[in-house]
């Protein structure tokens, strides 16, 4: 260390300003999150949340997915993969008496895949009003870079709360938004 900087000091008075050059390591920068970030929803219906992979332009190659959930607060109904950019499923599984769902897939480009990429979909159903969690557990998700070597580049895995509700409807309400209630998502 002393040795670097004494080098990046006689570096940097020869100059007469300092030169960056580029860093011979990697940065781990990989990101997982839920899309979207917030928003209101009907509790009739099945919610939609997608996975998204930040790169932070490191090529990867393949993405492990271990989401935790409270299967007394929400169902999830399936991780879909039909729009995302796996090329191959590994495992696709979802546990709702344990509150778990995995995912592993491979992305087959040349190159590695880099950029914000679409994993999969989360398709929930909340059970009652209150607050859920979708949270991805950190032992078990990893997202494996293009190096040859398979290292884990994840640096953050988002989780997102969300919240279901019954909103007090007034009297002119219709019997079609009787007993209606929105799930509010943010991360």
């Amino acid at each position: 260390p002393v040795l670097a900087l004494a080098l990046l000091t006689l570096r940097a008075q020869n100059s007469g300003y300092l030169q960056l050059e580029r860093i011979p390591y990697a940065f781990y920068n990989s990101t997982l999150r839920l899309q979207p970030e917030f928003g209101i929803y009907d509790i009739e219906s099945e919610q939609r949340f997608s996975i998204i992979a930040d790169t932070g332009d490191e090529a990867i190659n393949a993405v492990q997915i271990a989401l935790l959930f409270d299967p007394a607060a929400v169902e999830v109904k399936a991780l879909e993969v039909a729009s995302s950019t796996c090329s191959y499923v590994v495992e696709n599984m979802v546990d709702g008496a344990s509150g778990r769902a995995d995912l592993s897939c491979v992305l087959l480009q040349s190159g590695g895949s880099r950029g914000s990429l679409h994993i999969a979909d989360v398709v929930v159903v909340p059970r009652r009003p209150g607050s859920f969690t979708l949270s991805f557990d950190m032992a078990d998700t990893k997202v494996l870079a293009s190096d040859g070597l398979g290292t884990d580049v994840l640096r953050l895995a988002q989780s997102g709360s969300c919240r279901a509700d019954v909103f007090a409807l007034d009297a002119s309400a219709t019997s079609s938004t009787a007993g209606r209630c929105f799930v509010l998502f943010s991360p």
